[in-house]
């Protein structure tokens, strides 16, 4: 299978994932996280240039432990807060090691709107 072939395939089985889970609840901020198309956009592009494929293929891989970790976690590994003019925002990242690798998990909220998925990585 070639290069191009394995990340049309991984995409739309990401995209399927992503689009499947909606909201769900995230015990260690006590709120609900949304999954919007904005973060899906975020695995594949970062501002407006195209992540390399092999990169977004490990995104894609992360993403999909990304339920089971948001959905058990009882804190988050890291937190910070980025303000420029007339808007504030607010990001978590929650961390888990599965086999030899570490999954990454963050959220947004930006000012107070909804909390949602913002990215994953793995390391």
């Amino acid at each position: 299978m070639s290069l191009t072939q394995l990340y049309k395939l991984e995409r739309e089985e990401a995209k399927k994932y992503y689009g499947g889970i909606g909201v769900l609840s995230c015990p260690a901020l006590n709120e609900e996280v949304f999954f919007h198309n904005s973060g899906f956009r975020h695995l594949i592009y970062k501002e407006t240039k195209f992540r390399p494929i092999p990169e977004q293929l490990k995104r894609f891989r992360a993403l999909r432990h990304a339920k089971d970790i948001l959905c058990n976690a009882i804190s988050f590994s890291e937190y910070r807060e980025e303000v420029d003019r007339t808007t504030t925002a607010y990001f978590w990242a929650f961390e888990k090691e599965i086999g030899k690798e570490k999954i990454t998990v963050v959220l947004r909220k930006i000012d107070q709107g909804p909390l949602h998925f913002f990215s994953t990585r793995s390391q």
